[in-house]
């Protein structure tokens, strides 16, 4: 199926003509965003959130293949996922011991987070550190499909269905390719995921686990997150999380990103929002799906057109220009804002108006009134329209880590008997 041409779509568009909706920049922060009135495209752990510009073109057919394609189920089938109201109602961590802890395992930068056979992986001096490649046999990577039980699908996507299962007693998520055959773009993601998600282990980056090698039902298995993900969090359930612990959610995402693009060679993301990162059962927060990251071994990534989702994507990329990871960094933005607003990006738009808004009009999103200004000043500096006046993940971690410590200060001062 070709790609759309988004500089072609906008100049025939009417919609970028005059006529986009009157608040373009982003919806007023006074309260908080109804969840969207219908999924139209979903990620891991049924999320609804607004659809990219490849998967709006491809929803019809894609649905289609879905319903013509039966997936073999080996094993006894799971029972539906456990409820977890018990984990919905109970608090998050102490954000104290959050910090002693931080500090003490010396992950915020990924100095040293051991991983199973005693040796660590360190992120900052990639001349001393290992390459990712030597470390990749660390990682025994080959599951049998019949080791594995399917339980009940919690995800769909075009290429891909992901289902709640077993693996040698564990809960785990199994992402399974659908369809009777596979492009061959299908098989290079499905192939580039592997390789890069098998030479990770950060805490703040889902755990691959295996993948199942076979032309006829490729497969991979990763730890699973029963809370969902960090959309889910924040625009479905009722939770309410103070401003403290959404900082230390925000802080867990710079903590994953900085590892990721210390590996050496680096990896981009590429598709850092929301309903990508995911929550576990002690609320911490883990950088998952990696089925368009790339490993840098240029000084720039080309563009891959039609990919992602344009709420969250830098402008150089929403303009198919070439990128590096300061579009990661230009993402971690719209995802503070969103935590700090607990209001969904670009709400008010569709994705063809946020391509023309953001990648060609420069806008932003609104920022509340109220908002910590040193936050609002975090977020911005992440907005550059230059990628290279946007701070690195080092930088974000620092500014992050005086956040929360300040917050946390606040808290005892109004609270000295907790």
């Amino acid at each position: 199926m070709c790609e759309p041409n988004v500089a072609t779509d906008l100049k025939a568009s009417n919609t970028c003509q005059g006529t986009l909706h009157p608040n373009v920049m982003g919806k007023s922060p006074g309260r908080k965003t109804p969840a969207l009135a219908k999924r139209e495209s979903i990620d891991l752990h049924r999320d609804a959130h607004p659809p990219t510009f490849r998967e709006t073109s491809e929803l019809a057919s894609s649905r289609e293949c879905n319903e013509c394609s039966q997936l073999p189920k080996p094993g006894n089938l799971l029972p539906k996922v456990r409820n977890q109201a018990s984990e919905e109602t109970a608090e998050p961590g102490d954000l104290k011991a959050f910090l002693v802890k931080d500090e003490a395992q010396k992950l915020p930068d990924g100095k040293q987070f051991h991983i199973s056979n005693g040796e660590s992986v360190g992120s900052h001096d990639t001349s001393s550190s290992k390459s990712d490649s030597e470390l990749s046999y660390m990682v025994d990577c080959e599951i049998r499909w019949e080791d594995l039980q399917l339980g009940e699908e919690i995800g769909q996507g075009s290429y891909a269905a992901v289902y709640h299962g077993l693996w040698k007693g564990s809960d785990v998520a199994i992402k399974v390719y659908v369809g009777n055959e596979y492009s061959e773009n299908t098989l290079q993601d499905y192939k580039k995921e592997i390789e890069i998600m098998k030479r990770l282990r950060h805490p703040n980056v889902l755990l691959f686990m295996g993948a199942v090698y076979s032309k006829e039902r490729p497969a991979i298995v990763t730890e699973f997150m029963p809370r969902g993900s960090l959309f889910k969090t924040l625009h479905k359930n009722n939770h309410v999380l103070d401003t403290r612990h959404r900082l230390r959610m925000a802080l867990d995402v710079a903590r994953g990103m900085n590892y990721l693009h210390h590996r050496n060679p680096p990896i981009v993301h590429r598709d850092l929002k929301s309903s990508n990162l995911l929550v576990d059962k002690n609320w911490t927060v883990k950088v998952g799906d990696f089925g368009l990251s790339r490993l840098k071994n240029a000084t720039l990534l080309t563009a891959k057109s039609g990919r992602g989702t344009p709420q969250w994507m830098a402008p150089e990329v929403l303009r198919n220009e070439p990128s590096d990871e300061k579009s990661d960094v230009y993402s971690f933005g719209v995802i503070l804002w969103e935590l700090m607003t607990e209001s969904i990006p670009w709400s008010n738009l569709n994705s063809l108006q946020v391509v023309g808004v953001v990648g060609f009009m420069d806008r932003r999103l609104d920022m509340p009134e109220g908002i910590d200004p040193v936050i609002a000043s975090l977020i911005h500096d992440c907005w550059q329209s230059d990628p290279g006046k946007r701070p690195s993940f080092e930088v974000i971690l620092q500014r992050m880590r005086s956040l929360v410590r300040s917050c946390a200060a606040a808290s005892v001062r109004k609270n000295p008997g907790s």
